[in-house]
């Protein structure tokens, strides 16, 4: 029997919290070695559908696939294909670091002498070895956070569910997770990442989700849904020689924004468009305007991501 071509699958995926559609027909597919990030404002639903795609929260209505198997028919099989990190995921207080990455191997299927050789790995890997013999209990909310993310990767599962797993780690062990998570995509493996950090969404991931009040109202690579949504950029022009008061009349009439600045020159803000720029610079000839710089500015993704949101909310 072939292997599915998608690590993850929701069909018709839906979550309902007394009458509150918290997840709203999800269906979307993730392939084998892809990663993926979820995005998307607080109550979105993003920590809901990682818990339905993990199987620790029931869904509502419809189903979610991991490596093709309904994840509602969980056992040890399908467990330990996935990783999850989760709130809804906890490690034990009272075990050390190495003891409750050990336990997590054990319980995916490792034997004992992997399990003590993985556990090792992931030490390393996280820069945890100081920490090694230390209860959980004793630790500091960032630590614990990269013990829970040893135990989703121990067992080395073909698919990573990890809700925003960088909130709460300092600069450099969130590089290490996302450097982590760059180079095992390249072996195959799978990851859904859900951020709030939109500079984060850029560098990792190779496609995105945007979730509003639990629906998909976007499916797209970062580069090109911005600039569907924001456009090709915009050019900045610097002029002197012309009176501020002469504007509103001159590009007012065409929709072009300007302003003044504090040393008495003119800032134009004109749309990267060719007929558009042609006729600006034709204008400014006209006048007799002196033009002292030309700039151009890219839209950005958090303009195109509050676009697509803000829109929703309104």
């Amino acid at each position: 029997m072939s292997e599915p071509a998608n690590a993850i699958q929701a069909v018709g995926l839906s979550k309902l919290y007394g009458r509150t559609l918290v997840i709203d027909n999800l269906n979307f597919s993730v392939p084998k070695g892809e990663v993926v990030c979820v995005l998307g404002p607080s109550g979105s639903g993003k920590t809901t559908l990682v818990g339905l795609l993990a199987g620790i929260i029931k869904a509502s209505k419809g189903k979610a696939l991991i490596a093709g198997i309904d994840i509602s028919k969980r056992g040890g099989k399908i467990e330990r294909k996935i990783g999850v990190v989760s709130d809804l995921v906890q490690i034990y207080d009272d075990l050390s670091v190495e003891r409750n990455l050990i336990l997590y191997a054990r319980l995916f299927g490792l034997k004992s002498s992997a399990s003590k050789e993985k556990a090792d790995e992931v030490i390393s890997l996280l820069e945890l070895e100081s920490k090694r013999k230390k209860l959980c209990k004793e630790l500091s909310s960032g630590i614990r956070k990269k013990v829970l993310i040893g135990s989703a990767i121990v067992h080395e599962p073909e698919v990573l569910l990890f809700d925003e797993p960088t909130a709460g780690l300092d600069p450099h062990d969130a590089l290490i997770v996302r450097n982590y998570v760059s180079s095992i995509s390249h072996s195959g493996r799978t990851v859904l990442w859900t951020t709030n950090v939109l500079s984060e969404a850029e560098r990792i991931c190779r496609r995105m989700l945007i979730l509003a009040s639990g629906r998909i109202i976007a499916d797209d690579e970062p580069k090109r849904f911005t600039r569907g949504i924001a456009g090709t950029g915009s050019v900045e022009i610097f002029l002197s020689g012309i009176k501020a008061e002469n504007m509103a009349d001159i590009f007012g009439s065409i929709g072009i924004s300007w302003e003044k600045t504090d040393d008495n020159k003119v800032r134009l803000i004109v749309d990267n468009e060719g007929e558009t720029l042609d006729r600006v610079f034709t204008l400014i000839g006209r006048m007799g305007a002196s033009i002292i710089s030309v700039g151009s500015r890219m839209p950005t993704l958090e303009e195109a991501y509050l676009q697509v949101t803000g829109e929703v909310k309104r």
